[in-house]
């Protein structure tokens, strides 16, 4: 299943290529969600300018603000569509959506299997409270004989 996401993600940046600025391009794929160009942090980093839409009552940003453009890059990575992007979209839509509903299936099938591997191991524990209970009434057992200990329900 790590390869066949490894696969997706591949492909993913294939697709997507074509729609990002040229600065991110060609970032690190083992740090790509840290990177950004050397002029712009993080969209939730930067402040608004004093007196803007963006300015709560308090004069913090709004949280959601910073937040909504955020992105893998840490800020907008994608440069701005003109016919061309939106022609190459049109084409590779399709392939978007299949890798989508492919992506699905996949969640649903690791969700299956955590939750397959949980329900395996509140079974192994109840199978092994039992064997404590078991072991506890043979103990009362002995010494409810031995001692004249009682148990109290």
């Amino acid at each position: 299943m790590r390869d066949v996401i490894r696969d997706m993600i591949r492909s993913f940046r294939a697709l997507e290529y074509p729609f990002l600025k040229p600065e991110f391009r060609d970032l690190d794929a083992a740090h790509w969600s840290t990177n950004t160009p050397r002029d712009k942090g993080p969209a939730y980093l930067q402040s608004p300018p004093a007196g803007s839409p963006w300015e709560d009552d308090d004069g913090e940003q709004a949280q959601a603000q910073g937040l909504r453009r955020s992105n893998r890059f840490g800020s907008d990575g994608y440069k701005k569509c003109g016919v061309r992007e939106r022609w190459l979209w049109l084409h590779r839509k399709g392939d978007v959506v299949t890798m989508s509903e492919r992506l699905s299936r996949i969640e649903v099938r690791r969700t299956a299997h955590e939750v397959g591997a949980v329900a395996m191991a509140v079974a192994d524990i109840g199978r092994d409270i039992e064997g404590v209970f078991e072991v506890v009434r043979a103990m009362e057992g002995r010494l409810k004989r031995v001692v004249g200990v009682r148990r109290v329900e």
